[in-house]
């Protein structure tokens, strides 16, 4: 017997075609001013709508991470939507690929204590990994061998 699947995404992207093909998963699109170099809202709008609910889990991008600086981004706007949904979620996993690793973008996002687990392609070299590891962070492979 296949297992129901329970998933409700609040989001505030725009391009969301595989998701609509999944209709077991509910979608809550988030309010806001669209930016559509990026296909995302931002705003006091879309930062209201967010407060609106507490996730299990948040799936954030970031521009930057350092173990000296924390997490980075290059936009204020990707920023506050991003930092805002993680305050607001029980835990919180950073989707990265590995050449973000150790590189400071121009706008700090949060330390490390605002995020649980940084999940990273097979290119993140072992040295680096273990470093991260050491320092009490978790770094799962999404493609383990």
């Amino acid at each position: 017997m296949e297992e129901a699947i329970d998933i409700s995404q609040v989001t505030a992207r725009r391009d969301l075609d595989a998701l609509l093909e999944q209709p077991e998963i509910r979608l809550n699109l988030i309010g806001g001013e669209l930016d559509q170099a990026r296909s995302a809202v931002h705003g006091r709008v879309a930062l209201e709508h967010i407060e609106k609910y507490k996730a299990d889990k948040a799936l954030i991008g970031i521009d930057g991470m350092s173990l000296r600086r924390g997490l980075s981004s290059q936009s204020e706007k990707e920023q506050s939507i991003s930092l805002h949904m993680a305050q607001h979620a029980q835990k919180v996993f950073v989707l990265s690929d590995s050449s973000k690793f150790e590189k400071d973008a121009y706008l700090k996002m949060g330390d490390w204590n605002l995020i649980d687990t940084v999940i990273t392609d097979d290119q993140i070299s072992p040295a680096i990994s273990q470093q991260y590891v050491s320092a009490g962070i978790e770094v799962v492979n999404s493609h383990p061998t």
